[in-house]
């Protein structure tokens, strides 16, 4: 084996050692998101939420998991949305302590929107239910 072969072999094996490694970064994270409300994924969109939001909702909801909540009240949340629309990162921007970030996105033709995510356990999760319009 030539050096450049072998040092090819080598980026290779380090980039894919990397990629198989990594968490998912907070873009990953919203379009997770946006993919479990279109497939109805109760376990998945629970799963990208941070605790601050689980933890009160379970505990308002008797011990029932965020699934089962969802599954039982989500109808307005994932009844509506448009299966054929795809989700469009725009911008995302990780805040200096990597601690927060906010992802700008778009979905179908609709207007941009952002959410807010935290690092929970070195992985990325849904700060806020609630979306917002991106500014203008």
């Amino acid at each position: 084996m030539t050096k450049l072969t072998a040092a090819l072999a080598t980026c290779v094996l380090t980039l894919g050692l990397t990629a198989c490694g990594s968490d998912p970064g907070p873009e990953e994270t919203v379009e997770d998101f946006h993919q479990s409300l279109v497939q109805e994924d109760f376990e998945g969109f629970c799963d990208t939420l941070a605790p601050d939001l689980v933890d009160p909702l379970e505990e308002a909801a008797g011990g029932a998991t965020c699934a089962e909540v969802m599954e039982q009240n989500g109808e307005g949340l994932f009844g509506e949305l448009d299966e054929d629309a795809e989700i469009d990162i725009v911008d995302s921007e990780v805040s200096e302590d990597g601690e927060s970030a906010i992802v700008t996105f778009t979905v179908g033709d609709n207007p941009e929107e952002q959410l807010s995510l935290v690092q929970v356990e070195d992985e990325w999760k849904i700060g806020s239910f609630e979306s917002e319009p991106a500014d203008s």
